[in-house]
């Protein structure tokens, strides 16, 4: 049987959860398929195998041996100069040439970075270029104040994303609106709806991880719990996260606080005593991945910290489907993704302007009325419009429509 030869590309670690638990599932999927005709390999920048559970990494491997499917992997120069990126680039073409001459000629990059690092090897090896998740970073960046209109970072990126999307074959992102501008720029290529998914078999509400988690923390169970699992600062709110909390919580009694987060801990801390949050009334640290269900469980109430600048639009947080699929509704800004859509159409969150005093005040009834509702009710309707949104199935779906266009000669 002729194989169809695909390389995925990621300008991170397979264990990134950003890939473990998005794009590896469809990976993952395609090679379990009955009389699967995929031959796959991978490339990703690694700088910190040795951080991984030992057993996890051998049970990749082994499923990846199985699999026949090929994992090259690169180091990835940490921090963001131009040097080390041109030496990550150098790299990446030279284990691309390899999979070249082996006859590999399709080639999917996991977000605009590695997107465009792709388009440059596409151009040079005469690839068919997928874009995955393609999503505007250098508009991001710009927002957060991360680079300036007039820095080489944001003029040489925006280039490349420019590039890359006129080059590439097939692109596929979270939401209508990017689908939208793209189209406006009269690319040639095939577009997808495809997105952030969520794994709907590992995220679901368990009692028993509510009741194991709560006792962990010394949380009882009439503590109102809300919960942010994500970064601070960049991309995200920073200390308005921490003021959106303490805002509520002057308005609803018995609340509790969930913080799990790879950011600056120190910081956060002296930013929850800022706030004049008390140790006894949140949770700080760090946890696997693999637990995250687990906490969502845990909780009553999720918050994606994302501010509202104009790009987000084009985003699709992956955390707003696992807090529906373990039955938690959530707090978003207007004009997040579909997000903000989502929660009014489903009742299943409350959308504000920002995460100032006043939206807080504005949100704490509706905020309240989720608390009044039968659980069990609730539980179950957040996880409808999680799976209808996030979910894999439909994902999947779509991911291999995408893959076949891109394998059409």
């Amino acid at each position: 049987m002729k194989k169809n030869k695909i390389i995925f590309y990621f300008y991170n670690s397979v264990f990134d959860p950003l890939i473990e638990s998005n794009i590896l599932l469809y990976i993952k999927e395609l090679l379990k398929e009955e009389n699967s005709d995929y031959q796959i390999a991978i490339v990703s920048h690694e700088d910190n195998l040795e951080e991984i559970n030992r057993e996890k990494l051998a049970t990749y491997q082994q499923f990846f041996k199985e699999n026949n499917l090929i994992w090259i992997k690169l180091k990835r120069n940490v921090g963001a100069s131009f040097k080390n990126k041109l030496i990550d680039l150098f790299f990446g073409f030279f284990a691309l040439l390899k999979l070249r001459f082996k006859g590999y000629y399709s080639l999917c990059s996991l977000d605009s970075i590695a997107g465009s690092m792709c388009y440059l090897y596409s151009v040079f090896l005469r690839f068919n270029l997928y874009l995955y998740q393609y999503e505007p970073h250098s508009e991001f960046a710009i927002e957060a104040k991360i680079w300036e209109k007039e820095s080489k970072q944001y003029k040489i990126a925006r280039f490349l994303e420019n590039k890359a999307t006129r080059f590439a074959k097939v692109i596929s992102t979270g939401t209508d609106a990017m689908i939208e501008t793209l189209k406006k720029q009269k690319n040639k290529a095939f577009y997808f709806k495809i997105t952030s998914v969520v794994d709907e078999s590992k995220f679901y509400f368990s009692k028993k991880d509510r009741n194991e988690i709560r006792q962990k923390l010394n949380i009882s169970e009439d503590k109102k719990v809300f919960i942010y699992p994500g970064k601070f600062g960049d991309l995200y709110y920073d200390e308005e996260i921490i003021q959106l909390y303490s805002f509520i919580s002057k308005h609803i009694e018995n609340t509790f606080f969930i913080i799990l987060s790879f950011s600056d801990n120190k910081k956060i801390k002296n930013q929850l005593r800022k706030n004049s949050i008390s140790e006894e009334n949140y949770f700080l640290g760090q946890i696997a991945y693999d637990d995250m269900p687990k906490y969502l469980s845990a909780a009553d109430f999720g918050i994606n910290g994302i501010p509202p600048t104009p790009a987000q639009r084009y985003r699709s947080p992956i955390k707003t489907g696992e807090f529906l699929c373990c039955g938690i509704p959530y707090i978003v800004c207007n004009g997040i993704s579909e997000d903000d859509k989502v929660a009014e159409k489903e009742n299943v969150g409350v959308v504000v302007e920002n995460f100032s005093e006043q939206e807080a005040l504005k949100a704490i009834p509706l905020i309240k009325s989720f608390f009044e509702q039968e659980k069990s009710t609730l539980i179950a309707r957040c996880r409808r419009a999680g799976i209808s949104y996030r979910g894999f199935e439909k994902n999947y779906d779509e991911f291999k429509k995408a893959l076949n266009k891109l394998l059409e000669s």
